[in-house]
């Protein structure tokens, strides 16, 4: 069968982390689509693949083949929301009527509860793929050929109309097994470079308790060993594998995440790429991305020329923050600032290139931790650092720990501090030339991005008030005073306002709420001392006499 694979990108933007710009190269291809295209592929399948963003959106004319089914596969919430915003399913549908699709991703997963509840909505949608869908993906397609579709792991599938849900969710329990991920696929939308970078996943899943992650979700999403890694043989094989497929590779960046908490493990694989590359004459380089674990620093020296002799080239790793209290908070595996800063000078003496990430990590910040995790950074000297902002997910134990503290709103404060807390890091031990015509036009880009938010959100507000204040007029006008009362009640009164005060107390006088309307005419009357109010104000009080008189 034709399947057209669809991957959502709602914002568009693709990082590499090795040229530092926004393209779309081979590193930023989704390994999980890619999954599902060759076990489709190796199903017997033939699968066509397109990147819908909001800049590409109006992708159905672009579909090569007609497909017997539309898998689509989005990472975050927003994707889910910019394809029903821009009616992606309908268009499809429209275009394709008897087409089938099948949504899946982690954005699916994260919204699983939700979509089950709200099925009868999903008017175009055929069924959706819950958690790792290299299996049940397949198996749908084999129903669709069939014709005949049944409860199946993983699956929520509609049939002649009703929805039937799988008993069962499982994580696939054999990594090795999966096919590579088809790349061939993306050809057509990589942007062209004289050098490729490309990734390879060596585990999923993971064993740490962070109360931010979304693993905390997805866990309990299905059942099976939830944190799995590939053995090493699988991985040279693939590294090998794509040596003698792409000829121009320059580095192969290892999607570990927590695929080497286990030391004995990392010294396999390491052992390994070293005899991979023993008789090479150019020899591979590699780069990994991991989770920054007590194993590393606790052996830090051999650790270190471990990496070097392997040829690894690139670290990109989290410290998550410089405070030891917010890393509890956290749920942070336990280490030290010094054993970090005494692992980065190891690496720096075996010149090897390592990236740091670290959170702004709102509402737990404070002007102690902000300055700790910029003072750690700067020893630690990384040759680049990402700052993201700590993020919530719906379901996490953060979540909960937030909606406790009554959901604190980011305050400007904390974007200032957010958004120059890289150039911080960076002023004490980068160049002159580094900081000034690189780093701070980036700085100043984000920072004048956030006023002109901020000077957009005042337009909008003044805007709104006049708006709100014209309605309010119109309704007073023509007695319509329950209207009146409702925009009056959306106005942020100005000391030279005080006529708001005095209309709404009038207003609310003709709908019988005197004391209310007292109120308000002593309000009026501190700003404008009109003959009109002080009459009003006599006879509300003479309403409230009466009232009281008559009980």
């Amino acid at each position: 069968m034709q399947i057209c694979c669809i991957y959502i990108n709602s914002d568009g933007k693709f990082y590499n982390d090795f040229s530092n710009e926004t393209k779309f190269t081979y590193l930023q291809v989704p390994l999980g689509i890619s999954y599902i295209s060759s076990s489709l592929k190796q199903a017997g399948h033939t699968t066509e693949m397109l990147l819908y963003t909001k800049h590409n959106y109006n992708i159905v004319q672009s579909i090569n083949k007609k497909p017997s089914v539309i898998a689509i596969s989005m990472a975050s919430p927003d994707d889910f929301v910019l394809a029903q915003q821009l009616f992606l399913f309908d268009k499809l549908k429209k275009q394709y009527k008897d087409v089938k699709i099948i949504l899946g991703g982690t954005a699916i997963t994260l919204l699983s509860d939700n979509l089950w509840e709200t099925r009868n909505t999903l008017k175009n949608i055929d069924a959706l793929c819950i958690g790792e869908g290299e299996k049940a993906v397949v198996e749908y397609i084999k129903q669709v050929e069939n014709n005949h579709f049944i409860k199946t792991d993983n699956l929520i599938i509609k049939d002649n109309n009703q929805w039937v849900k799988y008993d069962n969710a499982s994580f696939i329990e054999n990594l090795n097994e999966l096919p590579y991920p088809d790349m061939d696929c993306w050809s057509s939308i990589v942007k062209p470079t004289d050098k490729i970078q490309i990734q390879i996943s060596i585990s999923r899943g993971c064993i740490n308790q962070c109360i931010y992650c979304s693993n905390q979700l997805f866990v309990h999403k299905a059942k099976g060993t939830f944190y799995r890694v590939r053995n090493v043989d699988s991985v040279i094989k693939e590294v090998e594998h794509l040596c003698n497929k792409y000829n121009n590779l320059e580095y192969i960046y290892f999607q570990a995440e927590s695929g080497i908490l286990n030391l004995d493990y990392f010294t396999e694989l390491c052992k390994a790429l070293i005899t991979y590359n023993t008789n090479k004459i150019i020899k591979v380089q590699f780069a990994i991305a991991f989770n920054f674990m007590p194993s590393f620093i606790d052996n830090n020296i051999y650790i270190a020329d471990l990496i070097k002799a392997a040829n690894i080239s690139v670290l990109r790793f989290s410290v998550e923050s410089g405070s030891l209290e917010i890393r509890k908070k956290l749920k942070r595996p336990y280490y030290s600032n010094e054993q970090i800063i005494a692992f980065c000078s190891k690496l720096r003496l075996n010149k090897v290139k390592y990236r740091l990430s670290a959170m702004y990590c709102f509402p737990f910040e404070t002007r102690k931790t902000y300055k700790e995790t910029i003072q750690l950074l700067q020893q630690c000297k990384p040759y680049m650092v990402d700052i993201s902002f700590l993020g919530v997910f719906k379901g996490t134990p953060l979540f909960y720990v937030l909606k406790e503290m009554g959901d604190p709103k980011v305050t400007l404060l904390a974007f200032y501090r957010w958004i120059t807390l890289k150039l911080k890091v960076y002023i004490a031990y980068k160049s002159f030339y580094e900081l000034f015509f690189e780093i701070m036009p980036r700085t100043y880009k984000q920072l004048n991005l956030i006023f002109r938010i901020r000077s957009q959100y005042t337009l909008y507000k003044k805007n709104k008030l006049q708006k709100n204040i014209e309605i309010a007029k119109s309704a007073f006008d023509r007695q319509d005073y329950k209207e009146a009362i409702k925009y009056f009640n959306k106005i942020d009164i100005l000391d030279n306002e005080g006529w708001i005060y005095g209309d709404r107390a009038i207003a609310k006088m003709k709908v019988g709420n005197y004391k209310s309307a007292l109120k308000d005419f002593d309000r009026a009357l501190q700003f404008e001392s009109k003959e009109i109010y002080k009459q009003k104000k006599e006879e509300c009080l003479n309403k409230i006499q009466k009232i009281k008189k008559a009980s």
